[in-house]
Parts: C-alpha cells; sequence; structure tokens
C-alpha cells in the first residue's frame, strides 16, 4: 500500500519558505529540513492537515489543497497531497516536533540536507 502524505508549502510575504528540521532520531529523514507535515490517518485531507500543523508548528492556519501526486522515492511509491499558506509572524510557530524551524529563501534551499518533499516542490516549483 502506498504510503499517503499531507505537507504545507507555507511562504512568507518575502517568498521564503518555512521548513521543519526533522530531529537526529526521526524515523523518516533524520536531520532533513522538511515541509511541515505528515501520513495522513484519514481520507478528510484538509482537517489531516490542519492537524499536522497544530502537532508540528503549533499554528492553526487553514491551508488551501493544491495537487496530489504520486512519487518515488528510496522509501518506496508516496502520494504527497500538497497545501499552501501564508503565515508572515514566525513568532506564532511553537515547535511541537522536529529540531528547528526557519525560513529559507528558494536558493538557499539547495545548500540545505531536505527531505524528498522538499526536493519535490524544488522540481515541481522549478525552483533550481
Amino acid at each position: 500500500m502506498k504510503q499517503e502524505l499531507v505537507i504545507c508549502v507555507i511562504k512568507n510575504s518575502k517568498g521564503e519558505f518555512l521548513l521543519n528540521k526533522k530531529s537526529a532520531n526521526h524515523l523518516y529523514y533524520p536531520g532533513r529540513w522538511c515541509f511541515f507535515g505528515g501520513k495522513a490517518k484519514s481520507r478528510n485531507l484538509k482537517k489531516e492537515m490542519i492537524r499536522e500543523l497544530k502537532e508540528e508548528a503549533g499554528i492553526m492556519l487553514n491551508p488551501k489543497f493544491i495537487f496530489t501526486k504520486d512519487i518515488l522515492t528510496k522509501k518506496g511509491k508516496m502520494k504527497i497531497h500538497v497545501f499552501s499558506e501564508k503565515i508572515n509572524e514566525i513568532t506564532k510557530v511553537k515547535l511541537g516536533e522536529g529540531a528547528g524551524f526557519a525560513f529559507f529563501e528558494k536558493k538557499e534551499l539547495n545548500n540545505l540536507k531536505i527531505g524528498p518533499d522538499v526536493k519535490f516542490m524544488m522540481k515541481y516549483l522549478k525552483l533550481k
């Protein structure tokens, strides 16, 4: 069975991306920078995305669904459900999971140890 994930591409008014650094002992992609999100535990994808944002970032947002895409990673096939949202006040983020978070400019993404979700979105959004 294909793993289903929800991720949220969060940007600020400068066009920077908000990423979450996975903890060193995280099951998936330890130490890598990823978008906030995780496994979809139900078919209500928006509810799952809101839950993940609350758990991981301590923020209540109303993300907009963008698209769903099947991707192939080293861990196997995944179905990614992508949402987007904007936030400018990083002080609202209260890390619930992970080792840290920060905003990054597009050009900085190539210099980071990133997860497959960010790699996919860089390619999809032609950020390289």
